[in-house]
């Protein structure tokens, strides 16, 4: 019972912290890119990534890899769900890696097609860029999925919060030291969001050992 007290207090703490995380990425976000074209291009972009999040990462994968892992884990022991973690990790990343360049491709062909300037022209070129973070979510929701199953819970509740932060940190920059150029702006944020990416597996991995 106190295992479970202490461990609600942990989530249900980071969970409000990544809400009020959440606000302020809004906040940040529309003060910096303000309504219009690029804000949509921004959401437009960022929606791609998340769909196959939503599709794979935290969808079917997840659905299929508990059973199994935990399987592994109470039968094996912690070498045997350590190998197959690491194989379902070596496909996921690959597959993800043939999709993103598959995808990316398309999109910059698309963007080299449409007119400078326009909202278009913007919305292929930062979806190119973003679009590489499903590579990171997807194997972030993993990574999360085997932790749950190893019982350790904070470490995955810690990765949205991550992720706002970086994202705020990425607007903050963006507003402090590229003024006026809203499009440079975004592209910064962007690859505030590919860092955040990272973050997130480097802070799960040393949970996995």
């Amino acid at each position: 019972m106190a295992s479970f007290l202490k461990h609600f207090r942990q989530l249900s703490g980071l969970t409000v912290l990544s809400r009020l995380a959440g606000l302020a990425r809004d906040a940040a976000l529309a003060h910096v890119l303000g309504a219009g074209p690029v804000m949509d291009a921004y959401a437009m972009a960022f929606r791609m990534p998340n769909l196959l999040r939503q599709l794979l990462g935290e969808g079917a994968l997840t659905a299929a890899f508990v059973p199994v892992f935990t399987d592994y884990l109470e039968k094996g022991g912690p070498k045997a769900a350590s190998r197959l973690m690491s194989l379902l990790v070596v496909a996921l990343v690959t597959t993800l890696a043939a999709i993103t360049l598959v995808v990316d491709g398309v999109l910059l062909a698309l963007r080299y097609l449409t007119e400078t300037g326009t909202k278009w022209h913007l919305i292929f070129g930062l979806a190119a860029v973003l679009f590489p973070f499903a590579i990171f979510v997807c194997l972030v929701a993993l990574l999360q999925a085997a932790l749950n199953c190893c019982r350790h819970f904070v470490m995955p509740a810690l990765a949205p919060v991550l992720l706002n932060l970086f994202i705020i940190g990425g607007a903050v920059a963006a507003g402090l030291w590229v003024t006026g150029d809203r499009v440079t702006q975004v592209y910064v944020i962007a690859g505030a969001i590919l860092l955040a990416g990272v973050v997130e597996i480097a802070v799960q991995v040393p949970a996995m050992r």
